[in-house]
């Protein structure tokens, strides 16, 4: 049972990672994962580590709206915990901005369901690194400042998190802090260089720069990390328009 649980996490972690994975792949390691943990929840195999990466599972899958009730009922369960107040807050952020791309009316509830979780999160942690993310990325559109300082935060308790740099290298590019978004995306990519859009982002920076070759190299240098059809087909747009 614990070797079966244990190639589950493996095998989330890695599509997680995404180092090689072409995302049929990806996706097929996190349905495996799935899988087993389901398996191992009904068996009741380390439930509360079971049922949190099942529902973590989900989130990384899409699955937003599979994830908020999994976690929605983890909250009845463990009321004080700190992590199902994040990773909740986290799918409703994923479903605020779901809403807000389809236009559709709820966009609004769930940003303040989002917003109280979060909230509620770091009132029993301060400082929790997973809220201050997800809540940075809820204010991003609304409270540049705002989600600044919570990326801010979050690197101080982690400061080699690159999913946080690139983060703040987003946020400070958006408040036109060129620089600094340069040197927060170029940190992300010494610590971990296998991600697309850390590639596509300094791209980005490059071009505000002026520097249209250096932006050229990581526009490709993304392209060959397997991102989405409609963002590979941009980036190419992109490589293509810079002489």
């Amino acid at each position: 049972a614990d070797m079966l649980f244990l190639r589950a996490l493996v095998q989330h972690l890695e599509a997680l990672a995404r180092i090689g994975l072409e995302p049929e792949e990806r996706v097929r390691r996190l349905e495996a994962a799935l899988a087993i943990y389901s398996q191992a929840l009904d068996a009741r195999w380390h439930f509360y580590e079971c049922w949190m990466l099942l529902s973590r599972c989900q989130l990384d899958r899409g699955m937003i709206d599979q994830a908020i009730g999994n976690f929605e009922v983890g909250l009845s369960v463990y009321p004080k915990d700190p992590l199902v107040h994040a990773f909740l807050g986290e799918a409703l952020v994923g479903a605020a901005e779901r809403s807000e791309a389809a236009g559709r009316p709820d966009a609004a509830t769930h940003r303040s369901a989002a917003a109280a979780r979060l909230d509620r999160a770091l009132e029993l942690a301060p400082g929790h690194v997973p809220a201050l993310l997800a809540r940075a990325r809820l204010r991003a559109g609304r409270d540049l400042a705002g989600a600044t300082a919570d990326a801010g935060r979050a690197l101080e308790a982690n400061p080699r998190s690159p999913q946080t740099l690139t983060l703040l290298a987003l946020l400070r590019l958006a408040g036109g802090d060129v620089e600094g978004a340069l040197h927060a995306a170029s940190q992300s990519i010494e610590l971990r260089s296998d991600g697309w859009e850390v590639y596509a982002l300094r791209g980005q920076i490059h071009e505000r720069r002026g520097d249209p070759r250096r932006a050229k190299t990581d526009y490709q240098k993304a392209l060959k990390l397997f991102p989405p059809p409609d963002q590979a087909k941009r980036l190419g747009e992109r490589v293509e328009s810079i002489e």
